[in-house]
Formats: C-alpha cells, sequence, structure tokens
C-alpha cells in the first residue's frame, strides 16, 4: 500500500473539534509549509462515545475506581440518574 502522511491533532476542549474539523477539511495555511487540507477521521464521534471507545467502557455497566483516586459528589441534588456520582481523573 501507499505511504500517507497523517496528523494528529489533540483540542483542549470537546467542542473545538468541530472548528479544527472545518479548517482542516476548508484547508489552513501553515507557515512556510503551505496549506493544510484533508479529511478528518473519527472527528465526527461524540465525546463521551470516543471516551467509552478508548477505554472499554459499555453503557449501563459498572465502572472500577481505584481506592483514594476519586472523590463522591452530588451530595445534595443529583446531576445523573446514576447509583454513584464521582469525580475522578483520568489519563
Amino acid at each position: 500500500g501507499a505511504v500517507r502522511d497523517f496528523c494528529k491533532i489533540v483540542v483542549a476542549l470537546p467542542p473545538y473539534v468541530a472548528a479544527a474539523r472545518g479548517l482542516i477539511e476548508g484547508g489552513i495555511r501553515v507557515g512556510d509549509h503551505g496549506t493544510l487540507q484533508g479529511t478528518t477521521y473519527e472527528s465526527n464521534v461524540l465525546y463521551t462515545l470516543r471516551f467509552m471507545v478508548d477505554l472499554d467502557i459499555v453503557g449501563g455497566n459498572w465502572v472500577e475506581l481505584p481506592a483514594g483516586k476519586y472523590q463522591l459528589c452530588g451530595q445534595g441534588r443529583p446531576a445523573s440518574y446514576c447509583q454513584v456520582e464521582a469525580h475522578v481523573r483520568c489519563s
């Protein structure tokens, strides 16, 4: 097969994905390197779904969190219909 160049772009927030996709598919000048224009991959996948796929999480499933690595939240009014709500740093 033919060798093709790929450029991986990471954005700070999920809403920036659509803007980045628009720039790349419409073409953007990159300094003295010419114009970057092309097809984007996985830019139409919702952030939540991409997160679940990357971490092998299925819907309606329990997620195990390491002891001491999370903080329970929703002490007052819950933000979702989950049985347990917690904040955890994921990498």
